[in-house]
């Protein structure tokens, strides 16, 4: 017997696991060696970027780097370099009327040693979407501060990894 996935296709091209389409339509058997894409069967794939999910001290981050980058701030705050540190905080994007037309979640946001505010996101690629919201956001005076990979130091980086593999949603 073959491993095949057995499914079904109806006229307008929905592929499903029974003969009986969601769209009312009879659909005929089809036999295929992958799932197709989208389809009720179909495996979901992981982060598009290869990020691992991991959890620090209860608090789920979607990347190893945001969970290295955490303790490194958590860090820093118990030394006194830092104070006030929030993980996802919201952050409203506005129009030309000053309308709230979005959100932006924040990895970071804290108080260095002067008091200034900082706003930092953790990326290892820079998207067109965060591009755009971070252009916004500095119309507005809001300026994200970006940290990549290379600049956590690897103690940090290694401790996170520790925590992969949480299996815990976030948002």
């Amino acid at each position: 017997m073959s491993n095949a996935t057995l499914t079904y296709i109806c006229a307008n091209g929905h592929r499903w696991l029974s003969p009986k389409c969601f769209c009312g339509l009879t659909a005929e058997l089809e036999n295929l060696s992958k799932p197709v894409k989208g389809s009720p069967i179909a495996k979901p794939k992981g982060n598009k970027y290869g990020a691992k999910k991991v959890v620090v001290d209860g608090i789920p981050f979607d990347s190893t780097v945001e969970g290295a980058r955490y303790l490194q701030l958590r860090a820093q705050e118990k030394g006194g370099i830092i104070s006030g540190l929030y993980c996802q905080h919201p952050i409203a994007i506005r129009g030309e009327n000053g309308a709230k037309i979005g959100l932006y979640w924040a990895d970071f946001v804290y108080f260095d040693a002067l008091g200034e505010e900082i706003i930092e996101d953790v990326k290892g690629v820079l998207s067109a979407v965060f591009k755009l919201k971070r252009k916004t956001l500095a119309a507005q005076g809001v300026i994200i501060d970006v940290v990549k990979r290379e600049d956590i130091p690897v103690e940090f980086l290694h401790a996170a990894a520790q925590m992969r593999d949480c299996g815990v949603k976030r948002r």
